[in-house]
């Protein structure tokens, strides 16, 4: 149990990015993409599905070592805020036309 303690609090960090990075996108998905949904089955479907993007993409920095993977934490969530907001930028410019 301990090993289980000491191995989540080693990436902490890592599932905090994880959780802000998905709860952006969900927040995203139902405000600038207005997706509509029809019953709660939906709305679940809705929540959990930026959560595997995100574990996938914040994962690459799992590979470093540990200053190098806070950093790359960092980085990484960086580069899927600006992969969002590249998406609310397109599709607002298909939208207007």
């Amino acid at each position: 149990m301990t090993k289980i303690k000491a191995g989540f609090r080693r990436l902490q960090f890592f599932w905090l990015a994880v959780a802000l990075l998905s709860i952006t996108t969900y927040v995203l998905y139902k405000v600038a993409f207005t997706i509509p949904t029809e019953n709660m089955m939906q709305e679940f479907l809705l929540f959990i599905n930026p959560i595997s993007s995100s574990v996938l993409l914040i994962g690459i920095a799992l590979l470093f070592r540990n200053k190098a993977r806070n950093v790359m934490v960092v980085v990484l969530s960086f580069i899927g805020s600006f992969i969002l907001y590249g998406t609310c930028c397109f599709i607002d410019f298909i939208q207007t036309f």
